[in-house]
């Protein structure tokens, strides 16, 4: 590859990382203008979203990707006779809007912006109909609140209507670091992630510190046992000494008595010598104390800072939520007002990751079986939207709170504990011993289902099971509560950061396994005559 392809290639992932922020954007603007904000509001929602599909405009010509600048054309055209009053907005306007983003969306993810003949004729589509909003062909139809009247007054029918969301603020996804001129750089995660894993192996260091200094503990001990000791003979030697120095004084001493003379002077001296040893020990631990401390704290330190680094907030996993939502929504005919609170809360992005999936599967599965229809809802005096709510809050111990409730038929309870007297194989007299939430859990048991009919989305009893399992394996916990005709709610519990722990390399069967050393309570050395066989097991 020569400098120019370099240039270019590197030219081309720059735009991607703008073009995906600015779509993002895109889609969040239009779900916030869907909710039919204030005449003000929504001037300045239609304002942004016009600079917006001109900014990508001019990108992707840059770059060129044709594609891209065609359909951004088309919708700054929209969106500038939206501007100008010449047109309104209606919810066969939004459809078609979010139609085209989602094919700019397309086209980003495609190979070096190379699409398909399917693709190309969704675009020329999507321009068409764009080109039809802006000659205003497509009729503008009533407002949502006059359909819900005319609903009340007949038979209700499911209508595709606003969908009531957050507002998701235009959040960067990809990790950045401030400077010191309130700018930023853009990292790549894999260096983040690079960088983590050093610090975090620097934990050993800080073990090692922490180490030399019960080495130097065990050492001083030791000094300690010597001066007891040496305390103990010390009156026997120093009278020998004064002994042998009278006698020397009137006669002089035997060969042997000269030699008791030598090793005599020579355990004083070394006695002495010992005590400035220990005096110097004295000094080094408390010198490796400080070390140890020191150390350990800064490692701490560097580890929670770039943990911090790598920490983003909740609304970069949840801006999609609203966009997948009101598509589900409007294709199941429900009508639902969907809400985040405290998606500024910040998580390890690891974890951010992992609970994506999990995290839209109790969505999805609230809109398929949990929201009824507007009809059904009626019946039953309720409002003919259904609401959603994630609540996301830090909890003291270092956790994250995150709880899914909705306000549909919540959980069959009957058809589950049938289910479970007849899986567990137990008397109905046994059942009623059964705490009501031991029954609740068990839509967590891979093949559970209170579904009738099995469907895209759910119905076949193994997204619960997998949720619980991706969350569990996080070190988190997931439990729900539910109340018929009044709604469910899922908690879920999750640590702030994947944390590193100690453990103990064990090999059973050629295979190697770390365990927690705090699920260990002490290792043991086996000698192999010990280990009897009992049964052919050992």
């Amino acid at each position: 590859m020569n400098k120019r392809d370099e240039f270019l290639k590197k030219i081309l992932a720059t735009f991607k990382i703008e073009a995906e922020e600015n779509i993002g954007s895109m889609t969040s603007t239009l779900i916030e203008l869907e909710k039919d904000p204030s005449e003000s509001r929504k001037m300045e929602l239609i304002e942004i979203i016009f600079r917006q599909a001109h900014s990508l405009k001019g990108a992707s010509r840059a770059v060129n990707i044709i594609d891209i600048e065609s359909v951004c054309q088309s919708l700054e055209s929209v969106f500038s006779a939206l501007k100008n009053k010449i047109i309104e907005l209606a919810p066969e306007i939004f459809d078609v809007l979010h139609q085209a983003v989602d094919i700019l969306n397309e086209v980003l993810l495609s190979p070096d912006g190379k699409v398909n003949v399917e693709l190309k004729d969704q675009i020329l589509d999507i321009s068409l109909k764009l080109s039809e909003i802006e000659r205003e062909t497509i009729p503008p139809s009533k407002p949502a609140s006059e359909k819900v009247e005319e609903g009340k007054k007949s038979a209700p029918v499911p209508q595709k209507e606003t969908i009531k969301t957050t507002s998701i603020k235009d959040k960067k996804i990809t990790p950045k670091i401030k400077t010191s001129s309130s700018e930023t750089i853009r990292i790549s995660v894999e260096k983040l992630d690079d960088l983590l894993y050093q610090v975090e192996e620097m934990l050993s260091l800080k073990l090692t510190t922490i180490q030399r200094t019960e080495d130097l503990r065990h050492t001083l001990q030791k000094m300690n046992t010597w001066n007891r000791k040496s305390t103990a003979v010390y009156p026997l030697v120093r009278n020998t000494r004064q002994a042998l120095e009278r006698k020397q004084q009137n006669e002089k001493l035997s060969q042997e008595e000269q030699n008791s003379t030598k090793i005599i002077k020579f355990f004083e001296w070394a006695n002495s010598h010992i005590k400035t040893l220990e005096n110097d020990l004295i000094d080094l631990r408390k010198f490796s104390d400080l070390e140890a401390y020191s150390t350990g704290a800064k490692i701490e330190t560097l580890l929670e800072d770039v943990k911090k680094i790598l920490s983003v907030p909740f609304s970069t996993l949840l801006s999609v939520f609203p966009k997948a939502v009101r598509d589900l929504s409007h294709d199941k005919g429900k009508e639902i007002d969907f809400t985040v609170n405290g998606d500024d809360t910040e998580i390890d992005r690891r974890i951010l990751e992992e609970i994506h999936s999990p995290l839209l599967h109790i969505v999805r599965n609230c809109i398929d079986y949990g929201i009824e229809k507007p009809e059904v809802r009626i019946a039953k005096n309720k409002p003919a939207k259904g609401k959603i709510t994630i609540d996301i809050e830090r909890l003291e111990n270092n956790k994250v709170e995150i709880i899914i409730s909705d306000d549909g038929a919540g959980i069959n309870f009957k058809k589950l504990k049938k289910m479970y007297i007849r899986d567990v194989k137990i008397s109905d007299e046994e059942a009623e011993k059964i705490s009501r939430q031991e029954i609740l859990d068990y839509i967590f048991k891979s093949g559970v289902s209170t579904s009738d009919i099995v469907t895209d989305i759910s119905g076949r009893g193994l997204g619960m099971a997998i949720v619980q399992e991706k969350i569990e394996q996080l070190g988190g916990s997931v439990s729900v509560e539910s109340t018929k005709d009044v709604g469910i709610k899922f908690r879920i519990q999750l640590p702030l950061s994947l944390v590193s722990f100690r453990g103990i390399l064990i090999r059973v069967a050629d295979k190697e396994f770390v365990v927690p050393t705090s699920k260990v309570y002490r290792v043991l050395r086996i000698k192999k005559d010990k280990v009897k066989t009992i049964e052919n097991k050992a």
